[in-house]
């Protein structure tokens, strides 16, 4: 049995306590090197659990000690060894005491420790919002808001006031900025006195404050960012977390920035993050780890796509907004008729040249050492630099010996390029970054691409790429190859005033109009109103942002329905983007979006 305790004064935190019962787990026998069943104690189990090592410590190169995350602490008081962790995670550990069939109990009120009579206090994770939904409805209603909630809003909202602390999953464009403005407007009718929005970008956070106003004049609203707006009486404030976090941190040693003051949070009851799937990224640590959060009314997130579960990421989210409450998939606002429908057309580009010179020629690249001045890299002539290829290196004295005997003959270029691939190989990623630089390279994947824009000329797209140097070569090839349309470009060091500007240019546009851009720029946060289909021109493993990026086209529009993604992948004998295809065609099928694979 486990039992679960807070204390009244701080419920930042719960505590485990537990008997001596075990239950059968799998473990793995390093002799036998077989997985065997083992009586293990309860608690010891759900440690193990929630109690991670990164998959990255695994790998060869990975060169310190192997050491979990520890989601799940403990400390001795007395005889007795306590349990404990952050309070987010009191539904996980319910969950999986549930389907070990571990009898779980609680949270109970630490003052009745002894008490044989205590009673579970619900009111710790959960809100004392007792309305159904129908006269919730009602309520909203009576707002006269300017635009009408869906029905999965309502109820999205209606969820969110039960808990205090919660994630709603909901797919891109599913209106998450209406939900907030609801979730805001209730409790501050309700004795909240301010609330707090955190997100990741400058666009979003004035995206937010023109959005906030356009459902209803009710809030006075403070901006936080690099040049934000400041409003004393403010009752919402928006900001991002780098403007945000350096309210609470101090600067290089140790002095205190121009912006320091952690008070600044102590007025905050109602506190909402969104993207919250990005709950393990340190700022966003520190924010929640300051103490006003103790006293917070209500603590929610939203994300279009949440770590998958039993995953350190997802442990690290639940722990500080607590559990996922609700999933609105965009398959179900593509049914319900709200968004347009994805159809992915995978495009796969096998190469059956020889491509030894290339995998010799980044490979050597890759494998070679960065030329130090005053302990800096040295930079290439800007004529001499090649995408990615912009620092000086030399070849190690094993690779010199190599191409030595190439030039003697008395070791081929195949068995050279084999040798670059093992090193590439030995290395981690770098297998992977030697394909990427051949697909850069690559004239077949530059055809297709053009050949998918001649046939979508009469929409516009955006052409998604992870690289910049990409970004900034296939913008000038393009613009060179349509001359007659216009072709933006969209990347990290593109300012945010361009960044509208394009927007809106591109929102003016009907017909013709490319965007070339990076994943990590446009995949989050930019509306785009008239979006027709989508190519990725460099192939990127990560769900979230791909699932995102497809999002950006999925607004429904009189004249479109539906919106095709083109999904190039370049196959070369190593199969290290092979396998990302195939990790994207299985993302496809868990989200049930249409798809096809073609090869070429």
């Amino acid at each position: 049995m486990i039992e679960l305790y807070y204390n009244p004064k701080d419920t930042r935190y719960i505590f485990l306590l537990h008997d001596n019962k075990t239950i059968k787990e799998k473990q793995f026998n390093k002799r036998s090197r077989k997985y065997e069943e083992k009586d293990v104690p309860e608690i010891i189990a759900l440690e193990n659990h929630l109690n991670r090592i990164p998959d990255y410590m695994f790998i060869p190169s990975f060169s310190g000690i192997p050491k979990p995350v520890c989601f799940l602490e403990k400390r001795r008081i007395g005889e007795r060894i306590i349990y404990y962790c952050l309070t987010g995670l009191w539904k996980e550990i319910k969950d999986w005491c549930r389907e070990k069939g571990i009898d779980c109990r609680g949270i109970y009120n630490l003052t009745d420790f002894d008490n044989p009579d205590k009673q579970a206090d619900k009111y710790l994770c959960c809100t004392d919002f007792r309305d159904s939904l129908e006269d919730f409805k009602q309520y909203i209603d009576n707002w006269g808001l300017n635009l009408d909630l869906r029905d999965y809003q309502y109820e999205a909202v209606w969820k969110i006031l039960h808990y205090k602390q919660s994630m709603s999953q909901l797919a891109t464009r599913a209106g998450k900025t209406l939900v907030a403005y609801c979730v805001f407007r209730y409790m501050l009718e309700h004795g909240a006195h301010n609330c707090l929005m955190v997100v990741p970008s400058i666009s979003l956070v004035k995206q937010g404050v023109e959005d906030m106003n356009e459902y209803q004049e009710f809030f006075t609203t403070e901006a936080i960012w690099a040049e934000g707006e400041y409003c004393s009486g403010a009752n919402l404030t928006i900001g991002t977390f780098q403007s945000l976090v350096k309210r609470c941190t101090k600067g290089k040693y140790n002095t205190k920035n121009k912006h320091y003051n952690p008070q600044f949070f102590d007025k905050f009851d109602v506190i909402c993050i969104d993207e919250c799937h990005k709950g393990d990224c340190e700022s966003i640590k520190q924010i929640m780890a300051q103490p006003f959060i103790k006293n917070a009314k209500l603590i929610f997130g939203f994300s279009g796509t949440l770590p998958d579960r039993n995953t350190i990421e997802s442990y690290g989210c639940q722990s500080l907004m607590g559990p996922c409450i609700q999933d609105i998939s965009t398959m179900e606002l593509v049914n319900a008729g709200y968004l347009a429908k994805p159809v992915i057309h995978q495009i796969r580009l096998k190469y059956e040249s020889d491509l030894t010179n290339s995998y010799i020629k980044y490979g050597e690249y890759l494998c070679s050492n960065y030329v130090l001045k005053d302990g800096k890299k040295i930079l290439l002539p800007k004529e001499e630099r090649d995408m990615t290829m912009i620092h000086k290196k030399e070849l190690p004295i094993v690779l010199k010996d190599a191409r030595a005997k190439v030039l003697q003959k008395t070791l081929t270029k195949e068995q050279y390029k084999d040798m670059l691939v093992d090193m590439c190989k030995a290395s981690g990623a770098n297998l992977l970054v030697l394909e990427q630089m051949i697909a850069e390279h690559s004239q077949k994947k530059l055809e297709t691409i053009y050949e998918l824009l001649f046939t979508n000329s009469r929409s516009n797209g955006i052409v998604f790429a992870h690289n910049e140097s990409y970004v900034d070569f296939l913008q000038e090839q393009i613009q060179a190859r349509f001359p007659g349309r216009n072709v933006y470009k969209i990347k990290g060091s593109t300012t945010d005033k361009k960044r509208l500007k394009i927007i809106e240019e591109m929102n003016k546009n009907d017909k013709d109009a490319i965007l070339v851009a990076s994943f990590g720029t446009v995949a989050t946060g930019l509306t785009f109103k008239n979006i027709d289909y989508a190519i990725f021109a460099q192939s990127f493993k990560s769900a979230i942002i791909n699932s995102q990026a497809i999002g950006r086209g999925l607004l429904l529009t009189e004249s479109k329905n539906e919106f095709h993604l083109y999904d190039i992948i370049d196959i070369f004998p190593t199969e290290c983007l092979k396998k990302q295809g195939d990790s994207k065609t299985k993302l496809y099928r868990e989200k049930k979006f249409e798809y096809t694979i073609e090869h070429k």
